[in-house]
């Protein structure tokens, strides 16, 4: 938790935090997109898409949760991409060959 909010680190590094849980608040998530998907997300789809405040001008991007059809398969993505871009090599290898096995063996992990 930081200001209220639950945030979600690796190796003490943030890779997300959801925010606008106040009466009143719009529900988002804030991530670190992939290296040059900041702005060609927001110009795609600027209704679901915002450069946040404070950490917009570091790289992150914030999407809203409170969408009629939201693809939870994209937010999963987003998320992921965050992740990587954070944690440290030994803990990618890991996801990578539990995702490996998981194809291997006609599962998705999920």
């Amino acid at each position: 938790m930081s200001f209220g909010d639950p945030n979600w680190t690796v190796n003490g590094e943030g890779f997300g935090a959801q925010k606008g849980n106040y009466e009143g608040g719009r529900p988002s998530f804030w991530f670190k997109p992939a290296p040059g998907e900041q702005h060609v997300l927001v110009a795609s789809d600027p209704d679901r898409f915002f450069i946040p405040p404070y950490v917009g001008v570091k790289g992150w991007l914030a999407v809203y949760l409170d969408g009629p059809k939201l693809d939870w398969s994209e937010i999963e993505e987003l998320i992921e991409d965050s992740y990587r871009q954070m944690a440290p090599k030994r803990a990618l290898k890991i996801l990578d060959a539990k995702r490996a096995a998981d194809t291997e063996h006609g599962t998705n992990g999920r």
